[in-house]
């Protein structure tokens, strides 16, 4: 940059250092939003869900090595996981909660691993303890295309009719009491 007899920057050298400053901030503001905004789904509530077939995690949880959701028993919640995400492992952990108080009234719980990783997403699977059905999709190469590539664990609760009766594009709090409601009513009666 030339200066000026004075030692002070020239005109132009003063408007480029303040264009780059201000780009630079619109990026971070830009990047900020879009990570913190919620997620747009292609699976609405009221609609069947897109079926898919994918590999198996544990190919002893179901017949074959393949799991297609739509040969699923109902009321279902699916749900999608990376063991790269943050919370993970805790994410899990309640997701395994919920299920041991449920199942026995009706409810089938479905994860699917994004993980392209299949050695550590099967040491994720035994080290959690996770006895619910988990099929795996590296990449999200069969998902993704009908449900979009989750950024972060995403859910959908599928009731009897085989309809998705509440999406959830955010880490879900499986305790929490409004959660609990939406897969509440789609049980068998009994204690939680």
């Amino acid at each position: 940059m030339s200066e000026t007899k004075d030692g002070r920057r020239g005109l132009l050298g003063t408007a480029a250092t303040v264009a780059i400053v201000i780009l630079v901030a619109v990026v971070v503001v830009v990047g900020a939003v879009y990570w913190g905004a919620p997620r747009l789904t292609r699976v609405r509530v009221g609609q069947p869900p897109p079926d898919f077939t994918v590999g198996q995690l544990d190919p002893s949880v179901v017949t074959g090595t393949t799991g297609t959701l739509s040969k699923m028993r109902r009321p279902m919640v699916l749900f999608f996981l990376d063991t790269r995400w943050p919370g993970a492992s805790a994410y899990a952990h309640s997701a395994e909660l919920l299920y041991r108080r449920t199942f026995r009234r009706g409810l089938t719980m479905v994860a699917v691993m994004l993980d392209d990783d299949l050695p550590r997403a099967r040491e994720f699977r035994q080290g959690n303890q996770l006895t619910f059905t988990v099929l795996s999709d590296p990449h999200a190469e069969v998902v993704g295309a009908k449900y979009g590539v989750p950024k972060a664990p995403e859910a959908y609760l599928i009731d009897k009719q085989g309809r998705v009766s509440a999406v959830f594009t955010d880490r879900l709090d499986w305790a929490d009491p409004a959660t609990r409601e939406a897969i509440e009513k789609h049980l068998e009666p009994g204690a939680w």
